[in-house]
C-alpha cells in the first residue's frame, strides 16, 4: 500500500529454481536460429522465438519479462504451444513459472490454458492469484460470469480489486449495485476500482471516493500510507478527467500546503458541480484522515496466500488494525508493557540482521521500538516456495507475544477469512503462511 513497502507479489526477485522447466540465461544475446532445427523454415523460427519469449517471461530481468508475456500474446498457435510444454500439470509448477507467463495464458485462443489459470485462481495456495484473476477478468468471456462473482468476495482485497474489471467488460448497468456494494469495502484498493469503474459508467458520485482520498496524510510508523493513497487517486482522476482538471495538485506535497489546498478547494468545488443533486458520500471510514499509527510494535503482513494485515501495539494498551482509519480495541491492561519489555530485554539496536529470506511475494515486517536506540525495521521475505521455519527464533517470540495479546473475542469485518474467523486465529494463519509454524 506505501510507497516504502512495495508490493512485490506479482513481481518476485527470480523464480529460477534447479528444476525449473525454461532454458538459463534467456536474456543471453544468443542467436535464436541456434533453437530452431532449419532457420530457413519460418514456422520452426517462429516457434523458436516464441520458446525464447516463454524463457524471458520465466526467467528474464524484471523489466523484460513483462514484455516478452505482451509479444507472445499475438504470436497465436507457436506461443500456445511453447506456453504448454512448460506449465507442467499442477498450480505449483504454475508458481514455479512466476506471474507473467499468466498474460499470454488468458489471452491465447487456448482454452486449456484459460483453465489452468481458472485453477490457480480457486487455489488458495496458488501465489499469483490477483495476477490470474487481472488477466481472467480483463479477458473475461460471456459463460464465466458465475466464476467471477465469488471473487468480488475474496479475503485477498487484491483479488477483489482485480474481479472488478470483469464488470467492465460485460457493459452490464444492471450490475452497477454490485460496484456500489465494492464502495463499502475496508480495502481502499478495491474502493478505488469501483470508484472508477462507476465514474465511466457516468456515475458522477462516485469521484468523491476518489476525492477523499488526496487530502489524507495518515502514516502506520513510517509508512506514507495517506501519501500512496493520494498518488493512486490523483492517478485515477487524471485519467478520468485529465491534468488541468486537477488545478495543480500534487499528490506528493503536503495537502495543507497553501498551493495543494487552494487546488482542492478548486478541485472539490468542481467535482460537486459536476456530480449536481446526488447526495451519496464515502462512508467515515472510507473519509480523508491523519490518523499516524504508532507505538510499542507494529507488524506489517503481507501473505500473497492469506492477505494483508497491518497491527499495532500502541503504548497505552490498545491493539490497533488497518490503515488510514483503524479499528482500535482494547487489550488486557499491561499488554504494552509487557511487550516493550521483552523487546527492551532481547533486541539489541547495533547487531545482528534486519532481515531473513530473499525477496518474494510474501513479507512480515517488524517495526520494532528499542529503547534508548533507533526503531528497527526487520523483516521476514519469501518467494512462492514455501519455506519452513523462515522466521528466526527471536521474531518468532516476539510474534507469539503479540498474538497472545490479542483478545479471542475479536471477530472483525472486511479482514477476510468467514465471519466466524477471529482476529487472533486470521493473523496466526498470515503469519505461518510467510514466516512458517509460530513455534
Amino acid at each position: 500500500m506505501a510507497p516504502a513497502a512495495p508490493d512485490v507479489r506479482d513481481a518476485p526477485a527470480s523464480n529460477a529454481t534447479a528444476e525449473s522447466p525454461v532454458a538459463e540465461s534467456p536474456d543471453a544475446a544468443a542467436p535464436v536460429a541456434d533453437a530452431s532445427a532449419d532457420a530457413a523454415d519460418p514456422i520452426a523460427e517462429e516457434r523458436a522465438l516464441a520458446e525464447r519469449m516463454v524463457s524471458i517471461a520465466c526467467e528474464g530481468t524484471l523489466a523484460k519479462r513483462p514484455q516478452a508475456a505482451q509479444r507472445l500474446s499475438a504470436m497465436g498457435e507457436a506461443a500456445v504451444l511453447a506456453v504448454r510444454q512448460v506449465v507442467g500439470t499442477t498450480t505449483h509448477d504454475l508458481a514455479r513459472l512466476g506471474p507473467d507467463l499468466l498474460r499470454p495464458m488468458a489471452e491465447l485462443d487456448a482454452p486449456d490454458l484459460r483453465e489452468r489459470l481458472w485453477e490457480a485462481v480457486t487455489d488458495a495456495d496458488y501465489p499469483y492469484r490477483p495476477a490470474a484473476t487481472k488477466w481472467l477478468a480483463e479477458t473475461a468471456r460471456d459463460d464465466e460470469w458465475a466464476r467471477f462473482e465469488p471473487l468480488l468476495a475474496d479475503p485477498l482485497s487484491s483479488v477483489r480489486a482485480a474481479a472488478l474489471s470483469s464488470i467492465a467488460t460485460r457493459d452490464d448497468r444492471s450490475l452497477v449495485p454490485m460496484l456500489e456494494a465494492a464502495l463499502e469495502d475496508r480495502s481502499d484498493v478495491v474502493r478505488r476500482a469501483a470508484a472508477d469503474l462507476l465514474v465511466q459508467w457516468d456515475r458522477a458520485y462516485a469521484l468523491r471516493w476518489l476525492f477523499e482520498d488526496l487530502s489524507r496524510t495518515d502514516r502506520f510508523f513510517d509508512l506514507e500510507t495517506g501519501e500512496s493513497a493520494r498518488y493512486e487517486s490523483a492517478r485515477v482522476l487524471r485519467r478520468l478527467l485529465d491534468d488541468r482538471a486537477l488545478f495543480g495538485y500534487q499528490p506528493g506535497v503536503d495537502p495543507n500546503d497553501p498551493a495543494n489546498h487552494a487546488a482542492l478547494t478548486a478541485l472539490g468545488a468542481a467535482i460537486e458541480a459536476r456530480v449536481g443533486a446526488d447526495e451519496r458520500r464515502p462512508p467515515a471510514f472510507a473519509r480523508s484522515t491523519d490518523v499516524v499509527v504508532d507505538g510499542v510494535l507494529g507488524l506489517e503482513i503481507r501473505s500473497c496466500r492469506r492477505g494483508e494485515y497491518f497491527v499495532a501495539i500502541a503504548d497505552d494498551d490498545r491493539l490497533v488494525v488497518g490503515t488510514g482509519r483503524p479499528t482500535e480495541y482494547a487489550l488486557e491492561p499491561g499488554a504494552s508493557a509487557r511487550i516493550a519489555d521483552l523487546v527492551a530485554a532481547r533486541f539489541d539496536a547495533t547487531e545482528g540482521p534486519t532481515m531473513w529470506g530473499e525477496l518474494g511475494c510474501d513479507i512480515e515486517c517488524y517495526r520494532v521500538r528499542v529503547p534508548g536506540g533507533p526503531n528497527l525495521v526487520l523483516r521476514v521475505m519469501k518467494g512462492p516456495e514455501e519455506v519452513d521455519d523462515l522466521r528466526p527464533d527471536l521474531l518468532d517470540e516476539l510474534v507469539r507475544a503479540l498474538v497472545a495479546e490479542v483478545p479471542t473475542d475479536v471477530r472483525p469485518s472486511g479482514l477476510g477469512g468467514s465471519d466466524d474467523d477471529t482476529l487472533r486465529a486470521l493473523l496466526s494463519t498470515a503469519l505461518e503462511s510467510v514466516g512458517g509454524d509460530l513455534r
